[in-house]
């Protein structure tokens, strides 16, 4: 069971017989306390529910907080290809909704009914347009995005198994409290998976106008993660040495002073973007680079800094970032004695603390260690991950959507 996966299910107490199907799409899952989040599709109602690998799994609606038991239940992840007949599918409509569906047949058109209150049918042409529909809400001659097949998976086995070994090592480098779970669950996903079955086709073009592949080997040792779910006030960025199971370090970090909210609460990032000059954050996954040593010069003051260079591995979400000047550097605003913490214009900054001259030249240990193919994943909760062209990175990340299958 994933974010974005599809539940088929029916509820404890149903009268009716046969039991009425109800379709709800994951929105949240919490590994460490075994239960997800999940939207009911025709109604609307969010509610969470405890998983287990058996029996009837209990739950609450989040509005009204009435008691739900879910009885038997199917979960569906799709998979980005076509589908078959006899198979389950997603349509994902221009409005970005997504419904699940049964394909009836597949001929001049697909035709498909839908899983959800009041089971409507529709048929689509080989141009996506609706040729038939007694569905009011998308009625003849609309398009929709996309139809994607499911395939079944095995719900609560499958989430136990696969984070096993991500909760031991959770435990293991002592993260509770400092980031997300759901940050590490990622991140160690990219760790093991990024050109392990999912590539990523990243590139960047240096001075000279030459482009060049950006390239990541696990080998390299390091995953470093920052979690912006939590405010720049608190610790939330670490630094784990994957290959002798130890934290190197855990340290305040700041973001884009255009990620603050709303609210103007300078702590809290927020708004995330791939755009120059937007002064943003961006989410997902990088790759370290070189470091080097540059002085910042403001106001006619000189500050000492090393900066270590970033390349986006994610088209559309953060492969900007070398031409966007986004990179790590240290910085006289982010103080780890205090836990004062500026905002800078998009880039991750940390303390100097760890500066030092090497034979007449100024370095910083941390990157030393981390530079030249570690791989970095920024983080942030489901519903503060939408860039400033409205894309939510858990919904339109093609790396993540890979990772998760």
């Amino acid at each position: 069971m994933k974010i974005n996966d599809f539940m088929l299910c029916t509820f404890d107490g149903d009268t009716e017989n046969p039991k009425t199907n109800y379709v709800a799409k994951i929105l949240d899952i919490d590994h460490i306390n075994g239960t997800f989040d999940c939207e009911i599709t025709d109604t609307k109602q969010q509610m969470r529910f405890q998983y287990n690998l058996s029996g009837i799994w209990p739950g609450t609606d989040l509005a009204d907080g009435i008691n739900y038991n879910i009885d038997t239940h199917d979960i569906y992840s799709p998979n980005q290809s076509s589908p078959d007949v006899d198979q389950m599918a997603v349509v994902t409509f221009p409005d970005n909704a997504q419904y699940l569906c049964y394909v009836e047949s597949i001929g001049n058109a697909t035709n498909v009914q839908f899983y959800h209150h009041p089971y409507s049918r529709i048929s689509i042409s080989h141009e996506s347009v609706i040729t038939f529909s007694d569905w009011d809400q998308y009625p003849l001659g609309n398009k929709i995005s996309s139809i994607e097949a499911c395939i079944l998976t095995d719900a609560a086995s499958t989430a136990t198994e696969s984070n096993d070994e991500t909760a031991r090592l959770f435990n293991l480098f002592d993260l509770e409290g400092e980031i997300a779970f759901e940050a590490f669950r990622i991140a160690y996903l990219g760790y093991t998976k990024i050109d392990n079955g999912c590539a990523s086709n990243a590139h960047w073009v240096d001075h000279k106008n030459r482009t060049k592949q950006i390239t990541y080997d696990k080998n390299t040792g390091y995953l470093i993660i920052i979690d912006f779910s939590k405010p720049s006030n608190q610790r939330r960025m670490v630094v784990l040495n994957m290959l002798n199971g130890t934290k190197r370090s855990h340290l305040y970090v700041s973001h884009g002073v255009g990620s603050e909210n709303e609210d103007k609460e300078k702590r809290k990032a927020r708004n995330f973007s791939n755009t120059t000059g937007s002064n943003k954050s961006s989410l997902g996954f990088f790759v370290t680079a070189r470091a080097y040593a540059r002085d910042k010069v403001k106001n006619g003051n000189i500050e000492k800094r090393v900066w270590l260079i970033l390349h986006g591995l994610e088209e559309g979400i953060n492969d900007m970032a070398y031409s966007r000047f986004i990179k790590m550097h240290t910085a006289n605003y982010v103080n780890e004695q205090s836990g004062n913490v500026g905002r800078s214009h998009g880039c991750p900054a940390i303390s100097d603390d760890e500066n030092e001259v090497v034979d007449g030249k100024l370095k910083n240990k941390l990157f030393e260690d981390i530079k030249n193919g570690n791989l970095l994943f920024a983080y942030t909760v489901k519903e503060h991950a939408t860039d400033d062209l409205d894309h939510n990175y858990f919904e339109n990340s093609s790396l993540l959507k890979c990772l998760e299958q």
